[in-house]
């Protein structure tokens, strides 16, 4: 029973972690980019809507992550904030790098209108959104381990969902299937390549 209560605890501490981590990369990325477009563009590119379909689309992934599937660790386990904080700092600022790329895209590549150009920043928050959690969810490369069902199911349905949103343009302006779909596949590419300097800071910070 004792040998069992360690194992639990050290599960529920690695699910903690995964919140922590991916609550310190969404909240530097938000305001990076917020900031960074803010200065560029002189107008804030995301929307009030915008932002709280952004907060709705992240909250049910985030409760997923209760149910994760996760590994409990050999080792006991030790809060250090600064190596947490140093830690997510690295995925957290390839992802404004990814952001602006998209702002660049949509205005140079796409030549959406500003309304246009919003919706389109908000899909990209929306989709790495989800493909961040399966990143920093595991602390050695993403595939090491499956994600929960309820994790997986509820990103698959966000991303089809809001996909759906930006394509008939329900709440927000609406953008063409071809516009949707390459920002979903961009988000998903690098985001998904973030794995790769995020595992070697993770051990390098011994998370």
């Amino acid at each position: 029973v004792i040998i069992d209560a360690v194992k639990i605890s050290r599960q529920t501490y690695q699910r903690m972690l995964t919140w922590v981590i991916n609550k310190v990369t969404k909240v530097i990325e938000f305001v990076g980019l917020l900031t960074l477009s803010f200065f560029w563009l002189h107008d804030v590119v995301l929307s009030l809507l915008g932002m709280a379909l952004l907060v709705f689309a992240n909250d049910f992934v985030t409760m997923s992550l209760a149910t994760d599937n996760v590994k409990y660790t050999r080792n006991p386990n030790k809060w250090n904030v600064k190596n947490i904080t140093l830690a997510s700092l690295v995925p957290a600022l390839l992802l404004v790098v990814e952001g602006t790329i998209v702002i660049l895209m949509g205005v140079e590549y796409f030549h959406l209108e500003w309304e246009k150009l919003r919706t389109l920043v908000m899909l990209n928050l929306i989709f790495n959104s989800q493909f961040r959690v399966l990143v920093v969810r595991e602390r050695r490369h993403f595939w090491s381990s499956r994600p929960g069902r309820e994790l997986l199911i509820l990103s698959t349905a966000t991303i089809i969902g809001f996909a759906l949103l930006g394509v008939y343009g329900i709440f927000v302006p609406s953008l063409t299937l071809h516009e949707v779909l390459t920002v979903l596949g961009f988000s998903a590419l690098f985001t998904l390549g973030i794995d790769l300097p995020k595992y070697s800071m993770f051990r390098r910070l011994e998370l």
